[in-house]
């Protein structure tokens, strides 16, 4: 043909139409891509319990956080609780959105070791619909609240004695937010009469305040 010449024509042949169609196989990536995005994206945060399963005390290895899946980060919650007590251990920089310390027995010890800093947007001690008394003692590095410090806050209906105390022990204590540390808060509004105590022992720690 001459390039002057039209296109030559065959029944049922559409040269515009067979240029904008895209492959069968194209639209499925295309499908399987925007669904993938859209259910990352949904994906919320989730609550993290320590158990230190494996028994080596190390905050890194996910068969100690409940359900032996993962680790606790970004829009987290990592939990201390009655479910294990003692020490857990944290090597290198790590960041949660919260720290709740609700344990009724025994002392959780967060050991930050060679410098490590543990970076938590909320930190609550003592803060849990329990009667009970928690004890959060960080040691060693660098704990960083970028915003409020809770130590011993009630907050149901109940007859009861809530506890809490922090203890930062050569140790950093940073405080980042335009919050202040709250001790023996009672938020409960109703008819009951808490004990709401809270003790924040840092004499041993070098205290930053931005």
């Amino acid at each position: 043909c001459k390039v002057s010449d039209p296109l030559p024509s065959r029944a049922g042949w559409n040269p515009v139409g067979v240029a904008m169609q895209k492959p069968f196989w194209w639209r499925h990536i295309f499908l399987f891509g925007f669904f993938w995005l859209a259910g990352a994206g949904s994906a919320g945060a989730a609550n993290f319990v320590w158990d230190d399963t494996s028994a080596d005390h190390l905050w890194t290895n996910a068969l100690n956080w409940t359900a032996d899946s993962g680790l606790p980060a970004g829009a987290d919650t990592a939990t201390y609780n009655d479910t294990q007590a003692g020490i857990n251990i944290l090597n290198g920089n790590y960041s949660i959105t919260n720290l709740v310390c609700s344990n009724t027995t025994g002392t959780v010890e967060t050991r930050l070791h060679n410098g490590a800093r543990l970076t938590v947007n909320t930190l609550s001690v003592g803060n849990a619909n329990i009667a009970g008394e928690s004890i959060l003692l960080a040691t060693g590095g660098t704990l960083r609240v970028t915003g409020p410090v809770y130590v011993g806050r009630h907050s149901i209906s109940m007859y009861g004695l809530t506890q809490g105390y922090l203890i930062v022990s050569n140790a950093v204590l940073e405080l980042n937010g335009t919050d202040s540390i709250m001790v023996g808060v009672n938020n409960q509004a109703g008819s009951s009469y808490p004990i709401v105590t809270g003790i924040v022992n840092a004499a041993a720690a070098t205290l930053i305040s931005n």
